[in-house]
């Protein structure tokens, strides 16, 4: 193989040609359409911090406002579990594309009707854990590794036609939680048996089943609520995966301080010196005394058993 000399250092002609080869392979017309390609940005900083323009972020809330996005209240699944899953469960009729960060599921539909009754249906199961989906936003990925507040669907039953409207459907959400939107059915009033209400629900939230509203000329309105799913969450924690009946607070040790053992106190001398002295070959006579009686007493009992004595000591 021959070798070529620049700069003093050898290289192997043909690696040289092999690397320029792949470096010139990056800038291939095909790939170079297949990407995004980058451009420099002046950046504007604070201090150490770049600050993002607006034109950036809200072209960013365009590319990603039609994703529907999932995650798990407890332990997440496998992608390709949750992959599997949801293609099996939601059969849409246009194309689905399903990609993660590790935390969340991004899914994005080609057929609009299939993202609205997705989002309509709610939560699903992956194999047996619930998998909660909510339209994305970017207070979503801000608290997801913190899931403080879960979207829920709720029936509402008895609403007086007068608060069948945008607002009436509001109010009544609010007394619950906080409302984000109602389904379709709802909105179009063509199901007037009860209407269907998405509220985001926190996890010290009361579900309550009666609300009354007053409705003037003495009359009071009694709207009944039906929960299909309520999450598992822990007022103490603040949090969701566990029931607030079962939570188990990590338990801090409690150390109580010995007391500390007083030596005898010296005496100065005289009498009170033999005296002291008297009491300390007092106390260990009674001590040899007693260590004594129990030697003899394990020998009685081995000869009782029939046993030989001599471990008996």
């Amino acid at each position: 193989m021959a070798f070529e000399t620049v700069n003093d250092t050898s290289i192997l002609v043909g690696e040289k040609d092999q690397g320029s080869k792949m470096w010139a392979s990056l800038f291939a017309s095909n790939d170079v359409e297949k990407s995004w390609p980058l451009e420099w940005i002046e950046p504007e900083m604070e201090g150490d911090v770049t600050v993002v323009p607006r034109t950036i972020l809200d072209k960013g809330v365009n590319l990603w406002k039609d994703h529907l996005v999932g995650y798990f209240i407890d332990k997440r699944m496998s992608f390709s579990l949750v992959k599997r899953s949801v293609e099996k469960e939601w059969k849409v009729k246009g194309g689905l594309q399903i990609t993660t960060d590790g935390k969340l599921y991004y899914f994005k539909f080609v057929d609009p009707d299939d993202r609205r009754r997705i989002l309509e249906e709610g939560p699903i199961f992956v194999a047996g854990r619930i998998m909660v989906i909510r339209q994305w936003s970017g207070e979503v990925f801000d608290k997801k590794n913190q899931i403080t507040s879960v979207p829920i669907w709720v029936k509402c039953y008895d609403i007086p036609t007068q608060m069948w409207s945008k607002e009436g459907l509001s109010l009544i959400g609010s007394r619950i939680e906080k409302p984000k939107c109602s389904d379709t059915m709802t909105m179009k009033m063509e199901r007037l048996d009860f209407a269907r209400i998405c509220v985001e629900i926190q996890a010290d939230t009361i579900f309550p089943t009666n609300l009354k509203f007053k409705m003037g000329d003495g009359k009071t309105a009694v709207i009944g609520v039906e929960y299909n799913w309520k999450p598992q969450c822990c007022s103490n924690c603040n949090v969701f995966g566990h029931m607030t009946r079962n939570c188990q607070p990590k338990k801090g040790t409690n150390w109580v301080q010995r007391e500390a053992v007083q030596p005898a106190q010296s005496v100065a001398s005289g009498g009170d010196q033999r005296d002291a002295q008297q009491r300390n070959k007092t106390v260990a006579e009674t001590s040899q005394e007693e260590r004594t009686s129990k030697r003899k007493t394990a020998t009685k009992f081995c000869s009782w058993e029939g046993k030989d004595n001599k471990g008996c000591k």
